[in-house]
């Protein structure tokens, strides 16, 4: 199957989901010249920019990744956090990630939380300079539901 068909079968799911939705969120996450290529000629990158465009049809507040970059090489974790980033900066929205690549993470997100057996057990931010458009998502909102502010923030299970 190709990326299309995969994002069409998955948007006939959800009556609200309309072509234009599935077009935009391939356009956002730049997979336009390959999505009617077979998925199994993709690129782990690639793949993991088909599963955004897959949440992105649904237009989420939030974003949860896991591990997003796991995987990837240099070339490719690089191009995702510029994917991340613009995601939150243009679109509004609140991503989550969850790594074990602190310095992954200290490159993608504004604010670190380090999560223990289901706590938050310390915040900061994470030093990188963010050039994006809004403030910074406060980790304590994470425990109370996060609002869509268009910030990244991480949780890292160690």
């Amino acid at each position: 199957m190709t990326g299309y068909d995969n994002l069409r079968l998955l948007s006939g799911m959800e009556p609200h989901i309309s072509k234009q939705d599935l077009e935009e969120s391939v356009r956002k996450v730049r997979l336009s010249q390959r999505i009617h290529d077979k998925v199994n000629t993709y690129s782990l990158g690639m793949k993991q920019r088909l599963g955004i465009a897959q949440a992105l049809m649904k237009k989420p507040p939030l974003l949860i990744l896991d591990e997003p970059t796991n995987g990837l090489d240099p070339a490719g974790m690089r191009e995702f956090r510029q994917l991340i980033q613009t995601l939150a900066a243009e679109e509004g929205m609140t991503i989550l990630v969850s790594s074990h690549l602190l310095s992954e993470v200290q490159m993608m997100c504004d604010e670190v939380a380090v999560i223990l057996h289901g706590e938050i057990i310390k915040t900061a931010k994470s030093g990188r300079p963010y050039s994006g458009s809004q403030g910074n998502l406060a980790c304590s909102e994470c425990t109370r539901g996060i609002e869509s502010t268009g910030r990244t923030v991480s949780a890292d299970g160690h």
